[in-house]
């Protein structure tokens, strides 16, 4: 595995610097050390949550998970955030990489594949062959902003052979459909 943001690095070279991040995966092995990672820095900032809750109250309470740096970066506990970033990100990697396990699953012949975490323009995922791309998202329901009919749309116009859109929604049990010549996945869960 690989995080690039100029340069090929690996997991733990991750810094301020590196972020939005581009992951290239080749085994599910990588994966997991990848959930690892996002599920230390969600322990850590939960265990400051619950200092946080013992002092602070109300608005003042919103008002620090909204600005202040009481959060960290997913991949990198040592990189403050605010929570509601923290939040947001950790969704979209543990669905980028629950998407990525599939793929690899379903696709390893077109591995490795690379992983756009963030605002990096190009398709969330694609496989080094170009035989695959994908869109991944969480939302509470996958109508939210029309946001399946949007990925739907825009993974439609890929060249690739296999055009995925991948989703978690709480509540939505796990599913593969067709739409469109593109394949559906509610992830079910994280």
């Amino acid at each position: 595995m690989s995080v690039n943001k100029s340069r090929p690095c690996n997991i733990d070279s991750l810094s301020e610097d590196t972020v939005p991040v581009v992951l290239t995966v080749n085994r599910l092995a990588e994966l997991e050390l990848l959930v690892e990672r996002v599920k230390a820095s969600a322990k850590q900032t939960s265990d400051q949550l619950i200092h946080l809750l013992k002092v602070v109250d109300g608005v003042d309470l919103f008002s620090k998970l909204r600005f202040e740096e009481i959060g960290c970066d997913p991949l990198d506990p040592n990189r403050p955030l605010n929570f509601i970033e923290q939040l947001n990100q950790t969704s979209s990697y543990l669905v980028s990489f629950g998407a990525t396990a599939y793929l690899l699953k379903h696709h390893g012949a077109s591995a490795p594949f690379t992983l756009r975490l963030g605002p990096i323009r190009g398709y969330d995922i694609t496989s080094a062959d170009g035989q695959v791309v994908a869109e991944t998202f969480a939302a509470v329901s996958p109508d939210s902003n029309q946001k399946l009919k949007q990925d739907t749309s825009r993974v439609k116009e890929s060249n690739a052979e296999h055009k995925y859109v991948f989703y978690y929604c709480p509540g939505f049990p796990s599913r593969v459909a067709q739409v469109s010549g593109v394949t559906t996945v509610s992830l079910g869960t994280l």
